[in-house]
C-alpha cells in the first residue's frame, strides 16, 4: 500500500508566496478551463495553468508529486479546488483589503 503523498512544502511556500505578493485569485484562472465547474482539470490543463499565471514550471519530479496528491480519483484529473485551498491556507481571498502578510497562521 503506498504511503499518502504531500506536495514539497518548499514548493507549496513558493507557491503561496507567489500567490500572495503578485495578489493572484488562482481558482479563476483554474475556472477557465472547468467549463462545468467540477471542481477538475486535466493535468496538463492544470500545469498550464501555474506556467501562464505564476511562471512556474515545474520539475517532473515536482508535477509527479502534484498528481499523486490531488488526483484525488486517480483518473488523470486535478482537484484545482483542493490545490487552491492547500494554497491560500494562509490568505483569506474574501478579506483582500488586509495586507497578506498579516494573514499568515
Amino acid at each position: 500500500m503506498a504511503a499518502a503523498v504531500g506536495i514539497n512544502p518548499v514548493m507549496g511556500d513558493e507557491i503561496r508566496t507567489l500567490v500572495q505578493t503578485k495578489r493572484i485569485r488562482v481558482t479563476e484562472f483554474f475556472q477557465d478551463y472547468d467549463k462545468l465547474r467540477s471542481g477538475y482539470v486535466t493535468a496538463a490543463q492544470f500545469f498550464r495553468c501555474l506556467w501562464q499565471t505564476l511562471n512556474m514550471k515545474l520539475s517532473p519530479e515536482d508535477e509527479q508529486a502534484m498528481i499523486n496528491r490531488y488526483d484525488v480519483k486517480r483518473d488523470g484529473n486535478i482537484n484545482y479546488r483542493q490545490f487552491c485551498e492547500d494554497i491560500n491556507l494562509s490568505f483569506n481571498p474574501n478579506d483582500v483589503r488586509t495586507d497578506p502578510r498579516q494573514q499568515t497562521i
